[in-house]
């Protein structure tokens, strides 16, 4: 089941049944026309950086940013050499500090893409996004620091700062793992569910569920889920406010 989510609403917007994973490829330039949006910049899985997907976001008046991985192999190297190469027009730093230890530290770069790209590309990206994460987690026992850093190529189709891309657009996809699937799969049991005729109809119940609670300011979904199975009053009123 693929799905559109609006990271700042954490609102459901759509589905679209799959057959399997080669079908997701096909469904989400669909996806991107059938929403009727302009002015969004999407984000999408690294199985997505696709010249479709591209071509589809600019046609509909809006803009897509993916993750370049190994399944566009020169586009990734292409796009190394420009970050390498050139000097960034924006660039974003921060610093989290977790529990037990863990501390990231996040740099996000942009840097323009005009005249290095192939040119079936070249239309499609306007600029690269680089994000580096650096982590340092403490060994408790011996209390030395272990190191981990790792790179991140996101070529965007529309030209923002690196403040937009990192947080408003890298983060907030990222974000959907906690505040759709975790919640999903989880707190409303969709891994567990032995439903085997139709079963987009129920995910299709969740989603509206999810959206109601959503749309009423709920944040814990868990806690109103038994808030509104002990007072039916409760639950009547989501649908009247």
């Amino acid at each position: 089941m693929l799905s559109a989510f609006a990271s700042d609403a954490a609102l459901i917007l759509a589905h679209q049944e799959l057959a399997g994973a080669p079908d997701e490829v096909a469904a989400v330039p669909k996806l991107m026309a059938e929403l009727g949006l302009t002015g969004v910049l999407f984000t999408a899985d690294a199985l997505h950086c696709q010249r479709d997907a591209f071509a589809q976001a600019a046609a509909t008046g809006n803009a897509l940013l993916v993750r370049v991985k190994d399944n566009q192999p020169t586009l990734h190297a292409t796009l190394a050499g420009v970050c390498a190469a050139g000097c960034p027009f924006d660039s974003y730093e921060t610093v989290d500090r977790g529990r037990h230890g863990r501390q990231e530290h996040r740099r996000v770069e942009v840097f323009d893409t005009a005249g290095q790209l192939d040119t079936p590309w070249q239309a499609l990206v306007s600029c690269v996004a680089p994000v580096s994460h650096l982590t340092y987690v403490k060994d408790t026992r011996s209390g030395l620091w272990a190191t981990r850093e790792e790179v991140g190529y996101y070529p965007c189709q529309a030209r923002h700062g690196a403040k937009v891309l990192g947080c408003a657009a890298i983060r907030s996809h990222w974000a959907v793992e906690n505040r759709a699937h975790y919640v999903r799969d989880v707190t409303l049991g969709e891994d567990a569910s032995r439903i085997r005729t139709r079963p987009g109809v129920m995910a299709r119940v969740r989603s509206v569920a999810l959206n109601i609670l959503r749309a009423n300011g709920v944040q814990n979904i868990s806690l109103a889920l038994y808030a509104n199975a002990v007072s039916f009053e409760q639950l009547l009123a989501l649908g009247t406010q």
